[in-house]
Formats: C-alpha cells, sequence, structure tokens
C-alpha cells in the first residue's frame, strides 16, 4: 500500500509538469491552481486519488467535474510501481548488486517517462522528447554497462542497437513519406527508445501489435463516427501498449507470428 501511495504521489507530480509544460507554465514555482476557476488550491485538495474520491470528482471551490486524466495518472502511475516492485523481486535477482539496484532503476525510469509519453499523447496529442531523448541516452548507457560488466552478450547488445536504429529509420520514412500526416516527429523520436528496450525480435512484434491495434481502432472510430477519415489517431500509446506486450511474451509471439 505504501508503495502504491508513492507511486500515486509521483504521478501527482507528474500532472503538474505535464500540464505546465502543454501550458508553458513554471512547474518548479507557483501554486497549483483550479482547472475552472483558477483559484490555488490547498494541500488537502491534492492528495493523491483520494481528494477526488472525497470530492466525488468535483472541484471544492466551484464545484465543476475534475478531469478523469488526473486520477487516472495517479492510479496508473502506483499500479507501475507496485508491479515494478512484485516482477523485480524475481527479475532483479538475475544479477549481483550493483548491476541489480542499477537494473531495477533503470526499468522504474523507463515505465515512468513512457506513461507520461502515453498520457501527454492521449490528452494533448504531443510527445515529449526531452525525457524521450534522456531516456534514449540512459539507454545507450545502461546497455554498455551491462556488457562491460554483466550478463548482455555482445550479440545481444548489436541486436538491441540495431532494433533501435531499424525503428528511427523506418518511422523516420513513414514521416517523410506521408509528410508528417501519418506519422508525426514524436512517434520517430519514441521508436529507437522501443527498439533499446525490447532488442529483436521482440521490437517487430511490438510494432506489428501496435499498427494492428491502431488500424482496428482508428476503423471502430470512424464506424461509430467518433472520428473521420482526415482525423489522425495519437500512436504512441499504441506503440507503448505493444512495448508492454512484447517485454512479456515477444519471444513467443514472434514465434507464433512468424512460424504460423
Amino acid at each position: 500500500m505504501l508503495l502504491f501511495f508513492l507511486g500515486a504521489s509521483v504521478g501527482s507530480f507528474l500532472n503538474v509538469l505535464v500540464v505546465r509544460t502543454v501550458e508553458g507554465g513554471d512547474w518548479v514555482r507557483g501554486r497549483s491552481r483550479c482547472d475552472h476557476c483558477q483559484n490555488n488550491l490547498s494541500w488537502y485538495d491534492m492528495v493523491p486519488l483520494l481528494s477526488f474520491l472525497l470530492l466525488r470528482g468535483k472541484s471544492r471551490c466551484c464545484n465543476k467535474p475534475l478531469a478523469m486524466i488526473h486520477p487516472m495518472v495517479e492510479f496508473l502511475m502506483g499500479a507501475l510501481f507496485v508491479w515494478w516492485y512484485v516482477m523485480g523481486s524475481v527479475f532483479f535477482q538475475l544479477v549481483q548488486e550493483p548491476l541489480r539496484t542499477m537494473q531495477a532503476g533503470y526499468w522504474l525510469m523507463i515505465g515512468v517517462v513512457l506513461l507520461v509519453v502515453l498520457v501527454m499523447d492521449l490528452a494533448y496529442g504531443l510527445v515529449p522528447t526531452t525525457p524521450v531523448y534522456a531516456a534514449i541516452l540512459i539507454s545507450i548507457v545502461y546497455r554498455l554497462v551491462i556488457l562491460v560488466f554483466g550478463p548482455l552478450r555482445l550479440i545481444d547488445w548489436w541486436e538491441y542497437h540495431l532494433a533501435a536504429f531499424l525503428s528511427w529509420l523506418f518511422f523516420g520514412f513513414l514521416y517523410k513519406v506521408t509528410k508528417g500526416r501519418g506519422m508525426g516527429m514524436g512517434d520517430v523520436i519514441l521508436a529507437p527508445l522501443l527498439g533499446l528496450i525490447l532488442g529483436y525480435p521482440r521490437t517487430i512484434v511490438a510494432l506489428l501489435l501496435a499498427f494492428w491495434l491502431g488500424a482496428i481502432v482508428g476503423v471502430m472510430m470512424v464506424f461509430f463516427k467518433k472520428r473521420t477519415l482526415k482525423q489522425t489517431l495519437p500512436f504512441a500509446p499504441f506503440m507503448i501498449f505493444g512495448a508492454f506486450v512484447s517485454l512479456l511474451w515477444g519471444n513467443d509471439l514472434f514465434g507464433v507470428v512468424f512460424n504460423f
């Protein structure tokens, strides 16, 4: 429970970071304000998840509905921290200290960055490039350290970086061909990060899942008249979903798809 609340608190901070970044505000200084009437919020209005529940989803100062994105991020971040701990209790035991601590920190950072990207693309249609670039750089360093001091083989190291390069090349090609209409630059920047996270062949599985799911959702939204053919869908959430599934079952799914 404590770990979940810690994650939810991180999610609450990320909500502030996301909103102020989109609005061009200063996320370091200044008090949080109501989304509707812009009145300053008190600390008891910002307790992760609990305040939303006690206020029944409405602002204390103007009684208008609060955006669901805030408790969703807090809940997802809390769930991420719990999942990271449960999975890490087994997975992170495969290496010795200090690599064990570095490995745990790396995967938590990746989870936080991908969750921020997912939320920003869904809510605002934007992929924040700064945390993605930082995650790419950290991933390169992480893979190098694991290669030199850990169990990573040289051939695996090359596969991670080749997957990153080819993913970037493929998405860059789509961006150029569609002139930015079919694929955003944020997706191009996100693609090599997924390659560095997943390697081969799981990157292939992740991207196939992303395109298949994106196509299905897009067709359904057009069919139910929620979106027109000229409107685009945020694609980063599909990429992240595909990466999550592939991280868990990518090797098995690759065998099923390409040996069918």
